[in-house]
């Protein structure tokens, strides 16, 4: 059986394998990264860059392997990856519960 790719997608600040918990994100690049250096990144760009804080586009950030500057407005939800990766089961049984209400 073949492994899931999306299991070993790192983020490429933290290296964090990526789960649906570190609700990871895709830049305009289509390189992965986690919510948390995504915030971080742009917050700390913002910050570097006066012109960047007062234009409206809520910052940016800079990928470090090809150096593309995203844009915090075009960096989206990688779906990619949630909806390819087995759910955090939180042990209540509310995942079959969920199946059986679609049902």
């Amino acid at each position: 059986q073949p492994l899931n790719p999306w299991l070993t997608v790192k983020c490429i600040f933290c290296h964090t394998t990526l789960s649906p918990s570190e609700e990871p994100k895709l830049l305009e690049c289509l390189h992965a990264a986690c919510g948390n250096c995504i915030t971080a990144k742009i917050n700390e760009h913002v910050s570097g860059d006066p012109e960047l804080a007062g234009d409206g586009s809520g910052g940016s950030a800079v990928c470090p392997l090809c150096h593309v500057i995203c844009r915090a407005t075009n960096i989206i939800e990688n779906h990619f990856l949630v909806e390819s990766l087995p759910a955090v089961s939180e042990g209540d049984g509310s995942d079959s519960s969920k199946l059986t209400e679609l049902k």
